[in-house]
């Protein structure tokens, strides 16, 4: 899956495969999108605020850019501060993911920092896995904010008692 992702997005900031048809990563271009579009991907989920610049080129914006090229267009706008990721973002994330129609699907931030947390708890919470074997595989997403890390395993807690 790797080497498909390298294939389709060949510069895709952090780029990472860590679950079938879950790409995850930075910033993408007009370009990225056209090509999984292409590739017959269905969703993006853009974790950016509505005020950070995505560097379109002509002034695009991106929820045109992806519904242009076919896709569906989710906004969960997250910044990278720990009391922004509320439990409501996690169950926001996790309901795009855990539905098979959005399948395969781009999560996307700046850096994919703010995908990592986010995936933790998909991980756990949806696809079963062990924490240990969750904390390895997002490893491969992006450099981890500590903070986030540990609001996901607050989140994960909470819910796991639930």
């Amino acid at each position: 899956m790797k080497e498909d992702i390298a294939k389709i997005t060949p510069d895709l900031p952090n780029a990472a495969s860590t679950v079938e048809g879950i790409v995850t990563g930075g910033q993408p271009t007009a370009e990225h999108f056209e090509r999984l579009a292409a590739e017959g991907y269905r969703t993006v989920i853009d974790l950016r605020t509505e005020h950070e610049d995505r560097g379109l080129s002509g002034g695009l914006d991106e929820e045109q850019v992806v519904k242009e090229a076919g896709m569906e267009y989710v906004s969960l706008p997250l910044a990278a501060r720990a009391e922004d990721f509320v439990d409501e973002a996690f169950d926001s994330f996790r309901q795009v993911l855990s539905d098979p129609a959005s399948r395969p699907v781009l999560v996307h931030c700046r850096t994919a920092t703010r995908v990592e947390p986010l995936m933790l708890a998909y991980l756990v919470l949806d696809e079963g896995r062990d924490l240990e074997e969750a904390e390895r595989l997002v490893e491969e997403i992006a450099f981890r904010k500590q903070e986030l890390h540990e609001r996901a395993l607050e989140y994960i807690r909470a819910r796991s008692a639930g």
